[in-house]
């Protein structure tokens, strides 16, 4: 009954504080979460090694636990993570899309490289540090961003490397996913 007194007798401030959040959550869900849908795509890799291989990584293990092959399996996530391997992978991804659009590779670029919105969070966070937002080439932009959205998981007791990219557009997402498996195959051979 105290509450409900202290409520009442607050009426205006208890309905503008309800207004203020629903218009606050409202404009958070415009603004940020609907502005950059995320799609995943995954590949599944069994990468059985050979008994040669497993004999060269368990040479250098300690244990009789120490499973080689398991190592050897990380090893090549790892090496999915590395800019020689993704940066070859962006690099014929924009002659792909080039190509699609009819454009050369630098037309695209430069049609392709707009920058953050001006509403963003990162860049307002940039202005605000900044004075103002510093442009990342495309290309750089492209690789960081393939690096930081994909994930490389080894699914304990077996050899199967699961490939998960998390883009902005799900056809990207599956084709970027599908080129790293490619190159973890190549080096796999």
């Amino acid at each position: 009954s105290d509450y409900l007194r202290l409520v009442l007798s607050r009426w205006r401030l208890v309905t503008g504080l309800i207004i203020g959040c629903t218009l606050l959550a409202w404009l958070v869900s415009v603004l940020i979460l609907a502005q950059n849908p995320k799609f995943e795509a995954a590949a599944r890799l069994n990468i059985v090694p050979t008994s040669e291989e497993r004999g060269y990584v368990n040479r250098g293990g300690r244990g009789s636990t120490f499973d080689g092959g398991s190592t050897l399996l990380r090893t090549y996530a790892e090496f999915a993570h590395t800019r020689p391997v993704v940066a070859p992978i962006v690099d014929r991804f924009i002659s792909e899309q080039a190509k699609a659009a009819g454009q050369t590779k630098q037309a695209w670029i430069a049609a392709n490289n707009t920058g953050p919105s001006l509403f963003s969070p990162s860049r307002l966070l940039s202005i605000l540090n900044y004075g103002a937002a510093p442009v990342v080439p495309l290309r750089e932009d492209i690789v960081e961003g393939l690096i930081k959205h994909t994930t490389i998981e080894t699914v304990e007791g077996t050899y199967l490397l699961r490939i998960t990219v998390e883009w902005d557009d799900p056809k990207q997402a599956a084709w970027f996913a599908n080129a790293l498996a490619d190159a973890i195959i190549a080096r796999a051979e």
